[in-house]
Protein backbone atom coordinates (compact mmCIF):
# COMPACT_ATOMS: atom_id res chain seq x y z
CA UNK A 1 0.00 0.00 0.00
CA UNK A 2 2.84 2.41 0.86
CA UNK A 3 4.53 1.80 -2.47
CA UNK A 4 1.28 2.36 -4.37
CA UNK A 5 0.57 5.63 -2.51
CA UNK A 6 4.13 6.78 -3.18
CA UNK A 7 3.80 6.07 -6.88
CA UNK A 8 0.52 7.96 -7.08
CA UNK A 9 2.15 10.88 -5.31
CA UNK A 10 5.01 11.00 -7.78
CA UNK A 11 2.60 10.88 -10.73
CA UNK A 12 0.47 13.70 -9.32
CA UNK A 13 3.57 15.75 -8.61
CA UNK A 14 4.69 15.26 -12.19
CA UNK A 15 1.31 16.37 -13.46
CA UNK A 16 1.50 19.55 -11.40
CA UNK A 17 5.07 20.31 -12.41
CA UNK A 18 4.55 19.84 -16.13
CA UNK A 19 0.97 21.02 -16.57
CA UNK A 20 1.45 24.79 -16.94
CA UNK A 21 -1.39 26.95 -18.24
CA UNK A 22 -1.95 24.91 -21.40
CA UNK A 23 -1.85 21.17 -20.78
CA UNK A 24 -1.29 20.56 -24.48
CA UNK A 25 1.95 22.55 -24.86
CA UNK A 26 5.17 23.16 -23.00
CA UNK A 27 5.65 26.56 -21.33
CA UNK A 28 7.90 28.88 -23.33
CA UNK A 29 10.40 29.27 -20.50
CA UNK A 30 11.19 25.53 -20.34
CA UNK A 31 14.53 24.43 -21.85
CA UNK A 32 16.19 21.13 -22.48
CA UNK A 33 18.75 20.43 -19.77
CA UNK A 34 21.82 18.25 -19.65
CA UNK A 35 21.34 15.12 -17.61
CA UNK A 36 23.94 12.49 -16.81
CA UNK A 37 24.47 9.81 -19.46
CA UNK A 38 24.92 6.27 -18.15
CA UNK A 39 27.43 4.18 -20.07
CA UNK A 40 29.03 0.77 -19.68
CA UNK A 41 32.67 -0.25 -19.98
CA UNK A 42 33.57 -3.94 -19.45
CA UNK A 43 30.10 -4.58 -18.02
CA UNK A 44 30.62 -1.89 -15.38
CA UNK A 45 28.49 1.24 -15.24
CA UNK A 46 30.15 4.62 -15.61
CA UNK A 47 28.70 8.08 -16.09
CA UNK A 48 29.23 10.97 -18.46
CA UNK A 49 28.46 14.06 -16.43
CA UNK A 50 29.22 17.80 -16.33
CA UNK A 51 29.42 20.31 -13.53
CA UNK A 52 26.47 22.76 -13.44
CA UNK A 53 28.32 25.62 -15.15
CA UNK A 54 29.47 23.51 -18.10
CA UNK A 55 26.06 21.87 -18.37
CA UNK A 56 24.37 25.30 -18.57
CA UNK A 57 26.97 26.40 -21.13
CA UNK A 58 26.29 23.35 -23.28
CA UNK A 59 22.51 23.87 -23.07
CA UNK A 60 22.91 27.39 -24.46
CA UNK A 61 25.26 26.22 -27.20
CA UNK A 62 22.72 23.65 -28.39
CA UNK A 63 19.63 25.86 -28.20
CA UNK A 64 20.10 27.61 -31.60
CA UNK A 65 20.33 24.19 -33.25
CA UNK A 66 17.52 22.35 -31.44
CA UNK A 67 15.26 25.01 -29.93
CA UNK A 68 13.20 24.33 -26.81
CA UNK A 69 10.47 21.81 -25.92
CA UNK A 70 7.84 24.42 -26.82
CA UNK A 71 9.52 25.31 -30.12
CA UNK A 72 11.70 22.39 -31.21
CA UNK A 73 13.80 22.62 -34.36
CA UNK A 74 16.72 20.87 -35.97
CA UNK A 75 19.23 23.20 -37.59
CA UNK A 76 22.67 22.54 -38.91
CA UNK A 77 23.08 26.24 -39.58
CA UNK A 78 21.09 28.21 -36.95
CA UNK A 79 18.54 30.78 -38.05
CA UNK A 80 14.98 31.09 -39.28
CA UNK A 81 16.03 30.58 -42.90
CA UNK A 82 17.46 27.09 -43.21
CA UNK A 83 20.48 26.51 -45.35
CA UNK A 84 19.34 24.80 -48.62
CA UNK A 85 21.31 21.68 -47.71
CA UNK A 86 19.66 21.62 -44.28
CA UNK A 87 16.22 21.99 -45.79
CA UNK A 88 16.76 19.15 -48.26
CA UNK A 89 18.10 16.86 -45.53
CA UNK A 90 15.69 17.62 -42.71
CA UNK A 91 12.52 17.59 -44.78
CA UNK A 92 13.43 14.37 -46.63
CA UNK A 93 10.83 11.54 -46.37
CA UNK A 94 13.03 9.53 -44.00
CA UNK A 95 13.49 12.50 -41.65
CA UNK A 96 10.39 14.78 -41.77
CA UNK A 97 11.90 17.28 -39.34
CA UNK A 98 10.06 20.40 -40.44
CA UNK A 99 9.25 22.93 -37.74
CA UNK A 100 5.53 22.16 -38.05
CA UNK A 101 6.06 18.40 -37.67
CA UNK A 102 8.26 18.89 -34.60
CA UNK A 103 5.80 21.35 -33.04
CA UNK A 104 2.98 18.84 -33.39
CA UNK A 105 5.26 16.04 -32.20
CA UNK A 106 6.24 17.96 -29.05
CA UNK A 107 2.59 18.41 -28.09
CA UNK A 108 1.85 14.72 -28.58
CA UNK A 109 5.04 13.71 -26.76
CA UNK A 110 4.01 15.86 -23.78
CA UNK A 111 0.60 14.17 -23.71
CA UNK A 112 1.66 10.55 -24.21
CA UNK A 113 5.40 10.06 -23.63
CA UNK A 114 6.93 12.58 -21.25
CA UNK A 115 6.07 10.89 -17.96
CA UNK A 116 8.14 7.84 -18.86
CA UNK A 117 10.74 9.09 -21.35
CA UNK A 118 11.39 12.52 -19.80
CA UNK A 119 11.51 16.00 -21.32
CA UNK A 120 14.78 15.47 -23.14
CA UNK A 121 14.21 11.79 -23.96
CA UNK A 122 16.59 10.34 -21.36
CA UNK A 123 14.06 7.83 -19.97
CA UNK A 124 14.00 9.80 -16.71
CA UNK A 125 10.37 10.88 -16.58
CA UNK A 126 8.63 11.01 -13.17
CA UNK A 127 7.17 7.49 -13.55
CA UNK A 128 10.07 6.00 -15.50
CA UNK A 129 12.08 4.94 -12.45
CA UNK A 130 9.30 2.57 -11.36
CA UNK A 131 9.24 0.60 -14.62
CA UNK A 132 11.08 -2.56 -15.56
CA UNK A 133 12.56 -2.46 -18.10
CA UNK A 134 13.27 1.24 -17.80
CA UNK A 135 12.02 3.48 -20.62
CA UNK A 136 14.29 3.93 -23.63
CA UNK A 137 16.89 6.69 -23.51
CA UNK A 138 16.75 8.17 -27.01
CA UNK A 139 19.84 10.34 -26.60
CA UNK A 140 22.44 7.72 -27.49
CA UNK A 141 20.91 6.89 -30.87
CA UNK A 142 20.68 3.21 -29.88
CA UNK A 143 17.33 1.64 -30.72
CA UNK A 144 16.81 -2.06 -30.10
CA UNK A 145 14.21 -2.96 -32.69
CA UNK A 146 15.18 -2.16 -36.26
CA UNK A 147 15.34 -3.66 -39.73
CA UNK A 148 18.14 -1.44 -41.05
CA UNK A 149 21.70 -2.42 -41.91
CA UNK A 150 24.72 -0.36 -42.86
CA UNK A 151 25.61 -0.42 -46.55
CA UNK A 152 28.91 1.01 -47.77
CA UNK A 153 29.44 2.93 -51.00
CA UNK A 154 30.19 -0.34 -52.82
CA UNK A 155 26.87 -1.84 -51.70
CA UNK A 156 28.39 -4.24 -49.16
CA UNK A 157 26.13 -4.91 -46.18
CA UNK A 158 27.59 -4.81 -42.67
CA UNK A 159 24.83 -6.43 -40.62
CA UNK A 160 26.82 -6.14 -37.38
CA UNK A 161 27.10 -2.34 -37.55
CA UNK A 162 24.67 -0.40 -35.35
CA UNK A 163 22.28 1.74 -37.37
CA UNK A 164 19.29 3.93 -36.49
CA UNK A 165 15.83 2.49 -37.08
CA UNK A 166 13.77 3.35 -40.13
CA UNK A 167 10.60 5.40 -39.77
CA UNK A 168 8.69 2.17 -40.35
CA UNK A 169 10.54 0.55 -37.42
CA UNK A 170 9.66 3.41 -35.06
CA UNK A 171 6.08 3.47 -36.29
CA UNK A 172 5.80 -0.28 -35.65
CA UNK A 173 6.93 0.20 -32.05
CA UNK A 174 4.43 3.02 -31.54
CA UNK A 175 1.56 1.12 -33.11
CA UNK A 176 2.12 -2.23 -31.41
CA UNK A 177 3.95 -1.30 -28.21
CA UNK A 178 6.53 -3.60 -26.62
CA UNK A 179 5.16 -6.85 -25.12
CA UNK A 180 6.24 -7.54 -21.51
CA UNK A 181 7.49 -3.95 -21.18
CA UNK A 182 5.53 -0.86 -20.13
CA UNK A 183 5.48 0.61 -23.62
CA UNK A 184 1.81 0.59 -24.70
CA UNK A 185 0.38 0.46 -28.20
CA UNK A 186 -0.72 3.79 -29.70
CA UNK A 187 -2.49 2.27 -32.69
CA UNK A 188 -5.61 4.38 -32.09
CA UNK A 189 -3.74 7.59 -32.88
CA UNK A 190 -4.05 8.89 -36.45
CA UNK A 191 -1.16 8.08 -38.78
CA UNK A 192 -0.29 11.80 -39.03
CA UNK A 193 0.10 12.00 -35.25
CA UNK A 194 2.21 8.84 -35.14
CA UNK A 195 4.50 10.28 -37.80
CA UNK A 196 4.81 13.54 -35.84
CA UNK A 197 5.83 11.56 -32.75
CA UNK A 198 8.44 9.66 -34.77
CA UNK A 199 9.84 12.98 -36.02
CA UNK A 200 10.07 14.30 -32.48
CA UNK A 201 11.85 11.16 -31.24
CA UNK A 202 14.39 11.57 -34.05
CA UNK A 203 14.81 15.22 -32.99
CA UNK A 204 15.51 14.18 -29.37
CA UNK A 205 17.97 11.54 -30.54
CA UNK A 206 19.88 13.92 -32.82
CA UNK A 207 20.07 16.45 -30.00
CA UNK A 208 21.21 13.81 -27.53
CA UNK A 209 23.95 12.47 -29.78
CA UNK A 210 25.20 16.00 -30.39
CA UNK A 211 25.07 16.67 -26.66
CA UNK A 212 27.19 13.61 -25.89
CA UNK A 213 29.84 14.55 -28.47
CA UNK A 214 30.08 18.15 -27.22
CA UNK A 215 30.04 17.13 -23.53
CA UNK A 216 33.09 14.94 -24.13
CA UNK A 217 34.88 17.95 -25.62
CA UNK A 218 33.97 20.12 -22.64
CA UNK A 219 35.25 17.47 -20.25
CA UNK A 220 38.51 17.52 -22.17
CA UNK A 221 38.79 21.28 -21.69
CA UNK A 222 37.79 22.21 -25.24
CA UNK A 223 34.89 24.65 -25.64
CA UNK A 224 33.14 23.82 -28.94
CA UNK A 225 32.34 26.71 -31.25
CA UNK A 226 29.08 27.28 -33.12
CA UNK A 227 30.85 25.97 -36.22
CA UNK A 228 31.83 22.79 -34.36
CA UNK A 229 28.21 22.15 -33.42
CA UNK A 230 27.03 22.91 -36.96
CA UNK A 231 29.45 20.33 -38.31
CA UNK A 232 28.40 17.74 -35.71
CA UNK A 233 24.67 18.23 -36.26
CA UNK A 234 25.03 17.86 -40.03
CA UNK A 235 27.25 14.79 -39.66
CA UNK A 236 24.84 13.02 -37.31
CA UNK A 237 21.74 13.96 -39.34
CA UNK A 238 23.29 12.84 -42.63
CA UNK A 239 24.39 9.55 -41.10
CA UNK A 240 20.90 8.99 -39.70
CA UNK A 241 19.22 9.69 -43.04
CA UNK A 242 21.55 7.41 -44.97
CA UNK A 243 21.56 4.47 -42.56
CA UNK A 244 17.86 4.61 -41.65
CA UNK A 245 16.90 4.30 -45.30
CA UNK A 246 18.85 1.04 -45.79
CA UNK A 247 16.38 -1.67 -44.82
CA UNK A 248 17.76 -5.20 -44.87
CA UNK A 249 15.68 -7.47 -47.10
CA UNK A 250 16.46 -11.12 -46.25
CA UNK A 251 16.30 -14.04 -48.60
CA UNK A 252 13.09 -15.96 -47.81
CA UNK A 253 13.38 -19.32 -46.03
CA UNK A 254 13.55 -22.37 -48.27
CA UNK A 255 10.44 -23.77 -46.61
CA UNK A 256 7.51 -21.37 -46.43
CA UNK A 257 6.15 -20.42 -43.02
CA UNK A 258 2.69 -21.60 -44.00
CA UNK A 259 4.19 -25.10 -44.28
CA UNK A 260 5.87 -24.71 -40.90
CA UNK A 261 2.60 -23.59 -39.31
CA UNK A 262 0.68 -26.54 -40.76
CA UNK A 263 3.22 -29.15 -39.72
CA UNK A 264 3.95 -27.66 -36.30
CA UNK A 265 7.65 -27.75 -37.14
CA UNK A 266 9.86 -28.04 -40.21
CA UNK A 267 12.94 -29.97 -41.23
CA UNK A 268 14.84 -26.81 -40.31
CA UNK A 269 14.03 -27.42 -36.65
CA UNK A 270 16.82 -29.95 -36.13
CA UNK A 271 19.27 -27.88 -38.17
CA UNK A 272 18.43 -24.81 -36.12
CA UNK A 273 18.85 -26.78 -32.90
CA UNK A 274 22.32 -27.87 -34.00
CA UNK A 275 23.34 -24.26 -34.72
CA UNK A 276 21.84 -23.10 -31.41
CA UNK A 277 23.74 -25.67 -29.35
CA UNK A 278 27.08 -25.45 -31.19
CA UNK A 279 28.44 -22.87 -33.60
CA UNK A 280 25.69 -20.30 -32.96
CA UNK A 281 26.98 -19.43 -29.51
CA UNK A 282 23.39 -19.03 -28.25
CA UNK A 283 23.99 -21.22 -25.17
CA UNK A 284 26.52 -18.70 -23.85
CA UNK A 285 23.62 -16.48 -22.74
CA UNK A 286 20.34 -18.37 -23.24
CA UNK A 287 21.60 -21.72 -21.92
CA UNK A 288 21.13 -25.14 -23.44
CA UNK A 289 17.38 -25.20 -22.87
CA UNK A 290 16.75 -21.54 -23.73
CA UNK A 291 15.60 -20.51 -20.25
CA UNK A 292 18.58 -18.14 -19.65
CA UNK A 293 18.83 -19.59 -16.15
CA UNK A 294 21.38 -17.96 -13.85
CA UNK A 295 22.02 -21.44 -12.42
CA UNK A 296 23.45 -22.50 -15.78
CA UNK A 297 24.78 -19.10 -16.90
CA UNK A 298 25.80 -17.20 -13.76
CA UNK A 299 26.77 -14.06 -15.73
CA UNK A 300 23.12 -13.51 -16.61
CA UNK A 301 22.57 -12.18 -13.08
CA UNK A 302 24.91 -9.25 -13.70
CA UNK A 303 24.62 -8.46 -17.42
CA UNK A 304 24.20 -4.75 -18.10
CA UNK A 305 22.85 -3.00 -21.17
CA UNK A 306 24.57 -0.02 -22.79
CA UNK A 307 22.82 2.38 -20.40
CA UNK A 308 24.13 0.60 -17.30
CA UNK A 309 20.92 -1.20 -16.31
CA UNK A 310 20.55 -4.89 -15.47
CA UNK A 311 19.45 -6.68 -18.62
CA UNK A 312 19.23 -10.49 -18.42
CA UNK A 313 18.79 -12.38 -21.71
CA UNK A 314 15.27 -13.37 -22.80
CA UNK A 315 13.78 -16.60 -21.44
CA UNK A 316 12.91 -18.18 -24.78
CA UNK A 317 10.37 -20.57 -23.20
CA UNK A 318 7.95 -17.69 -22.62
CA UNK A 319 7.40 -17.12 -26.35
CA UNK A 320 7.14 -13.36 -25.73
CA UNK A 321 9.58 -11.16 -27.64
CA UNK A 322 9.68 -7.42 -27.17
CA UNK A 323 10.57 -6.75 -30.79
CA UNK A 324 7.64 -8.80 -32.09
CA UNK A 325 6.80 -12.49 -32.40
CA UNK A 326 6.53 -12.87 -36.18
CA UNK A 327 9.22 -14.96 -37.90
CA UNK A 328 10.56 -11.82 -39.64
CA UNK A 329 10.83 -10.05 -36.27
CA UNK A 330 12.94 -12.86 -34.86
CA UNK A 331 15.01 -12.95 -38.04
CA UNK A 332 15.98 -9.29 -37.59
CA UNK A 333 16.77 -9.77 -33.88
CA UNK A 334 19.15 -12.65 -34.70
CA UNK A 335 20.61 -11.26 -37.92
CA UNK A 336 21.10 -7.66 -36.73
CA UNK A 337 21.32 -8.16 -32.98
CA UNK A 338 19.61 -5.91 -30.44
CA UNK A 339 21.54 -2.67 -30.15
CA UNK A 340 22.39 -1.69 -26.60
CA UNK A 341 21.20 -4.96 -25.06
CA UNK A 342 24.30 -7.10 -25.43
CA UNK A 343 22.57 -9.38 -27.96
CA UNK A 344 25.09 -9.55 -30.82
CA UNK A 345 24.33 -9.75 -34.52
CA UNK A 346 24.61 -13.15 -36.20
CA UNK A 347 27.17 -11.49 -38.43
CA UNK A 348 29.42 -11.24 -35.35
CA UNK A 349 29.55 -15.02 -35.08
CA UNK A 350 31.78 -16.87 -37.49
CA UNK A 351 31.19 -20.58 -37.67
CA UNK A 352 33.37 -23.50 -38.64
CA UNK A 353 31.82 -26.71 -39.93
CA UNK A 354 32.38 -29.68 -37.58
CA UNK A 355 35.45 -31.70 -38.51
CA UNK A 356 36.63 -35.20 -37.67
CA UNK A 357 39.54 -35.72 -35.27
CA UNK A 358 42.83 -35.01 -36.99
CA UNK A 359 41.29 -32.92 -39.77
CA UNK A 360 42.06 -29.24 -40.21
CA UNK A 361 39.10 -26.92 -39.56
CA UNK A 362 37.43 -25.58 -42.66
CA UNK A 363 37.57 -21.84 -43.40
CA UNK A 364 35.27 -19.82 -41.17
CA UNK A 365 32.33 -17.96 -42.69
CA UNK A 366 29.37 -15.81 -41.56
CA UNK A 367 25.89 -17.25 -41.18
CA UNK A 368 23.73 -17.33 -44.26
CA UNK A 369 20.14 -16.06 -44.22
CA UNK A 370 18.95 -19.66 -44.49
CA UNK A 371 20.86 -20.59 -41.34
CA UNK A 372 19.34 -17.63 -39.53
CA UNK A 373 15.88 -18.83 -40.62
CA UNK A 374 16.76 -22.26 -39.23
CA UNK A 375 17.59 -20.64 -35.89
CA UNK A 376 14.32 -18.71 -36.04
CA UNK A 377 12.48 -21.97 -36.64
CA UNK A 378 14.11 -23.57 -33.60
CA UNK A 379 13.57 -20.57 -31.32
CA UNK A 380 9.88 -20.49 -32.27
CA UNK A 381 9.64 -24.14 -31.20
CA UNK A 382 11.36 -23.67 -27.83
CA UNK A 383 8.17 -22.64 -25.95
CA UNK A 384 6.72 -26.07 -26.87
CA UNK A 385 9.65 -28.03 -25.46
CA UNK A 386 9.12 -30.27 -22.46
CA UNK A 387 11.52 -30.27 -19.57
CA UNK A 388 13.80 -33.26 -19.87
CA UNK A 389 13.76 -33.73 -23.59
CA UNK A 390 12.79 -32.93 -27.12
CA UNK A 391 10.17 -30.73 -28.60
CA UNK A 392 6.51 -31.41 -28.01
CA UNK A 393 5.98 -30.39 -31.63
CA UNK A 394 8.29 -33.20 -32.69
CA UNK A 395 6.29 -35.89 -30.90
Amino acid sequence: MTVRIGLVGVVLSGLLIFSGCNVNEYPDYLSYEFRTHGTVVDNKRSELTLDPDKAAQLNELLKPHFGTPANPVVRGTPGDDMDPDDAALLTAPDMQLSDDALKRGSILYRQHCLYCHGINGDGGGPTGQFLNPLPRDFRTGLFKFRSTAKVDDQGKVDAAAVTPPSRADLLKTLKHGIPSASMPAFNLLPETDLNALVSYVIHLSLRGQTEIAMAKRLIGGDVPSAEDITEEVKKIAKRWQKDASQRLIPKPPSEGWDVVANKGRSTNWEQGRHIYLTVGGCVQCHGKDGSSSIVEVADNATRLDSWGHLNPPRNLHLGVYRGGSRPIDLFYRIKLGIAGSGMPAAADFWQSEPVKPGEQPKPMRPFTDEEVWQLVDYVMNIPGQRIGGGSSAAR
